[in-house]
């Protein structure tokens, strides 16, 4: 599997995963590398993103587990019933919807004492980004040497909110939810749905 930014923590994402659930939702999935990790632990994974030439990428990557639907749709016009899902991730996709509404649809999403997880990306704005900025450079160097370069095969947008926002809106949004940020220019956020 190609090495990029979001495959580098997709081992720390799936140590979120509830130790049993039946359904998962990947939301903005890409390639579908993270949904195929799902697929091993859950009873099926719904993949959806918006793009196309993503989706059939994902498709035609073979072999393609049974308990995976790749779909195509966007997310926010997407019907899914509340309660559904016993994990929901966003790897690099919130930034490309608008937050509130997606968060909300994505809890909406889980069943009680469900796990939601957002990998994130921010943007370079303060001091401390800076910071951890330049550290990421030197880590981002040393894995491109080891690992090959960053390949991303979805399309890619720049994200526009600061860790500070997602910190405060999250809070709103996710009363108890772990905002953590993350080397190579990400955050998580991980919340579990009240029970």
């Amino acid at each position: 599997m190609d090495w990029n930014h979001n495959t580098h923590y997709h081992a720390a994402l799936l140590r979120e995963v509830p130790p049993r659930y039946g359904r998962a939702l990947d939301v903005g999935c890409g390639d579908g590398a993270f949904a195929r990790k799902l697929a091993s632990r859950a009873g099926r994974v719904d993949a959806i993103d918006a793009d196309a030439a993503v989706i059939a990428s994902a498709r035609d990557q073979s072999p393609v587990p049974a308990n995976v639907l790749f779909i195509l749709a966007d997310f926010l016009a997407y019907p899914i019933d509340p309660d559904a899902y016993d994990f929901v991730a966003a790897l690099s996709s919130l930034h490309h919807m608008p937050f509130e509404p997606a968060l909300e649809k994505m809890t909406r999403a889980l069943r009680p004492r469900g796990v939601l997880v957002v990998l994130g990306i921010w943007p370079v704005v303060t001091t401390q980004d800076r910071i951890v900025s330049g550290a990421a450079v030197v880590a981002n160097r040393t894995y491109q040497l080891l690992r090959g370069p960053d390949r991303v095969t979805a399309p890619t947008a720049p994200p526009t909110m600061t860790l500070d926002d997602v910190q405060v809106r999250a809070a709103q949004l996710l009363p108890g939810a772990r905002v953590r940020r993350r080397l190579l220019w990400r955050y998580t956020i991980v919340w579990t749905k009240p029970g």
